[in-house]
Order: C-alpha cells, then sequence, then structure tokens
C-alpha cells in the first residue's frame, strides 16, 4: 500500500497533497520497521523532489537519509548525508531545520566516541532551541549534553544538565522526558553520597513510567534502584528491585538489561554470602 502511495505522488508532485503523501508512505514503512524499503522510497523520491526547487523539502529527503543510515548502524553514510542537508538548511535560513540535524550529527559523533564534537553540535543545537522558544527541543539537548559530560568523566557537569532537563520537562508536560531526567540522575546523586535524594528520584521515575505503562523504562529504573540500595546495604531491597527489574527485561527482550541486572544480581549473593 505504502509503494502504491510513491507512484501517486510521481503523479503530483508539484502539489502539496504529493509531499504528505509522500511523508506518511515513509512514515508507514519505518513504523513497520522496513529501514530498507523506507530508504529505497526516499533514494526513488529524492530526485522528484529535487525538480521541485524546494531545497527545504530536498534537506528535509537528505536529513531523513541520514537518520535511516544512523538506525541502522552506517554512521559514517549518516554523517555524509546530514551534512549535505545541513548547507541547504543553511542556504534557506531553515534554523529549526538546522537545529534538528545538528543534533543529529551530534549524536553521530556519540557514536565515534568524539565527544567534544558531539558537545559543540549539542550546545549549537540548544541555541537554536532557545531561539525559536522550543522547550521541547530544549529538554532533549539538555540531557544530551548531561549525556556528554557523563562519558567523560565529569558527574557535577552531567547532574547539572539533567536537573536543567529535568526542570524545563517539568514546565512542559513532558512526563517521558522527566522519568528520562530523573533516572539518569539517580546513579550521578549516588556517587555523590546522596542516597536520600538518589532514591527519591529514582522512585519518582518509577512512578512516572509505571503511568506511562513504560516496561523497559521501568526495567531500567528498578536496576538503578537496586544498586543504590545495595550501596546502602539493603540487601533485600536490593534484591527484590533487581528482581522486578529482571522479569520487565525479560519480558521486553532486552537482553543487555537481562545481563546487566544478572550481573548485579551475583555480585549481590558474593557480598551476603
Amino acid at each position: 500500500y505504502d509503494r502504491e502511495r510513491l507512484e501517486l505522488w510521481r503523479e503530483a508532485v508539484d502539489t502539496e497533497v504529493s509531499v504528505e503523501v509522500w511523508r506518511k508512505s515513509v512514515n508507514g514503512l519505518l513504523g513497520l520497521g522496513d529501514y530498507t524499503g523506507a530508504l529505497e522510497y526516499m533514494m526513488q523520491s529524492l530526485p522528484v523532489i529535487e525538480t521541485t526547487g524546494n531545497r527545504r523539502a530536498v534537506g528535509n529527503v537528505l536529513m531523513n537519509i541520514g537518520s535511516i543510515y544512523y538506525a541502522q548502524g552506517h554512521y559514517r553514510e549518516a554523517l555524509e548525508w546530514y551534512s549535505r542537508s545541513i548547507v541547504l538548511f543553511e542556504e534557506v535560513g531553515a534554523r529549526r531545520n538546522l537545529g534538528l540535524v545538528t543534533t543529529n550529527v551530534g549524536s553521530v559523533y556519540m557514536r565515534f566516541g568524539d565527544y567534544a564534537q558531539a558537545l559543540e553540535c549539542f550546545l549549537k543545537s540548544l541555541a537554536v532551541s532557545e531561539e525559536l522558544g522550543d522547550r521541547y527541543g530544549r529538554g532533549i539537548l539538555l540531557m544530551n549534553i548531561g549525556q556528554v559530560y557523563r562519558e567523560t568523566g565529569d558527574t557535577e557537569q552531567a547532574l547539572e544538565y539533567f536537573l536543567r532537563s529535568l526542570a524545563v520537562r517539568e514546565e512542559s508536560g513532558d512526563k517521558s522526558g522527566q522519568a528520562e531526567a530523573l533516572m539518569s540522575s539517580v546513579g550521578l546523586l549516588a556517587t555523590k553520597g546522596e542516597m536520600e535524594r538518589a532514591l527519591a528520584f529514582g522512585e519518582r521515575a518509577l512512578i512516572l513510567f509505571c503511568e506511562m505503562e513504560h516496561l523497559r523504562g521501568q526495567g531500567e529504573v528498578l536496576y538503578e534502584l537496586g544498586c543504590v540500595f545495595r550501596s546502602v546495604n539493603e540487601p533485600e531491597k536490593a534484591s527484590e528491585m533487581l528482581g522486578n527489574s529482571l522479569v520487565c527485561h525479560r519480558k521486553t527482550g532486552n537482553r543487555s538489561g537481562e545481563v546487566l541486572v544478572s550481573v548485579e544480581l551475583a555480585h549481590l549473593c558474593v557480598g551476603q554470602a
């Protein structure tokens, strides 16, 4: 059905309706996890869109192609397509689009382990979000910057940016974002010795994940809580949290989560022996 839309789109390429048909078709394929089909579709559509002279639309296609490559783990190809889209967005002054693709480039650099470049990209995008009054984007970028600092071992800066992200997301009512910021802060607070605050943040995150019926998030924050309880020498609580985390990860098929929890449970058992 989505491939049939492509033919309809080609017949009416100069209309606004055609662009909407194209967008829905790509989203449909992505929703099915058909990245190869979506990529093929966009590659076929690109030369047709270029004939319209709409450089912003072309830039969006280039960015979307980059995002498909990113989702497939082809990061160098993603960077190449993102870079091409940046040129067009700069030419037409598409600030919002430019901020979005610069964020994507930052994510690629995170994958490369080039944290200096990633930070530079995220800071540029943050400036654009603030300029446009985009609170949702600002909340995401503050988290991204915090993650860079966490990866480079600067826990103080990481926590500062996670807390700033939390404040923005509370203002905008972004429950998913609040849960993410709360959960990301748990381990950092525990590292600082602020155990009560770490547990309080974890419990708040767990409540939000439960309200959203977000099983993966529940599993991740239960793991964080289990680690904190183990650190404060409450093995029964730690075992309960880690056991529940394992259940969540098994239900969602999160194998890496299962491994992390299993290792922590093993450490807990050794400590009690």
